[in-house]
């Protein structure tokens, strides 16, 4: 259901269609130690802050995370991410897209995104293997920003003035949420999203070694370290249209009053 405002402002129509049922979900976690809802190790680099977004009518998802040093003391080179809408990721196969964030610092310099259907299995072989099952199936390729930008608004990787850094993925995530996935019932693919209740399983890695195909894909993700933020049931705070039509009321009502 749709619902059309316009506000007036001082001569200037301001028209607003906002769909009723669209919100953007905000999630915003500093991490620590023995916290109820989640684990968290910073072996593969201090995780400051995970903030990030997503709406559900553009299906907009931003994930952006600030990180120190590693037990070697060496910022992160990466991660791995999957997230969804309460469940702990771990261990839910052919239902998630699983993403593999590089820098690019210990090769080109060039930040990439490979996003694949996760496999449920407690570690970073999505990209290699598609199944949970024994042996190795073929992987569950979804997007790789090597050969495919249309999905990407922002890959960043950031030093920051306090020796920090901060990574940013910025995506359309509807590409990656209406995959077909290989294996298992496509009626339960989820891709990436959350609304009011989420679920984290992300892994900043130290000492990445990372390798692609001509596809864009990984053939090789190695790392010396690895630390993690897995949770279930962590909150994330609405950001309805509604407030921004709020605002825009309060400012015609301002401006009004300064007029009379």
């Amino acid at each position: 259901m749709n619902m059309r405002y316009i506000l007036s402002l001082g001569g200037l129509s301001v028209l607003l269609v906002a769909q009723a049922s669209a919100t953007t979900w905000s999630f915003d976690l500093q991490p620590k130690a023995n916290q109820p809802g989640y684990g968290y190790s910073a072996a593969g680099g201090s995780v400051n802050r995970i903030q990030s977004t997503f709406n559900t009518s553009t299906q907009r998802f931003r994930y952006e995370v600030n990180m120190g040093n590693s037990d070697k003391g060496t910022l992160p080179d990466g991660f791995w991410l999957a997230m969804n809408d309460g469940p702990n990721p771990k261990g839910i196969p052919n239902e998630l897209a699983i993403m593999y964030f590089d820098t690019g610092v210990t090769n080109d310099g060039k930040a990439k995104l490979t996003t694949y259907a996760y496999n449920g299995q407690n570690g970073n072989s999505s990209y290699f293997d598609g199944k949970p099952d024994a042996g190795t199936q073929a992987p569950d390729k979804i997007l790789s920003s090597l050969t495919n930008t249309s999905w990407i608004n922002e890959l960043t990787v950031r030093n920051e003035a306090n020796g920090t850094r901060t990574m940013v993925i910025d995506i359309n995530a509807a590409l990656v949420n209406a995959h077909k996935p290989k294996y298992g019932d496509s009626s339960q693919w989820e891709g990436v999203q959350f609304d009011n209740k989420v679920g984290i399983w992300f892994h900043q890695v130290d000492g990445l070694s990372a390798s692609y195909g001509n596809d864009g894909f990984l053939t090789n993700f190695s790392f010396s370290s690895q630390g993690w933020v897995d949770g279930e049931n962590l909150n994330a705070v609405p950001e309805p249209a509604t407030m921004t039509i709020l605002a825009l009321a309060a400012m015609a009502r301002r401006r009004k009053k300064q007029q009379a």
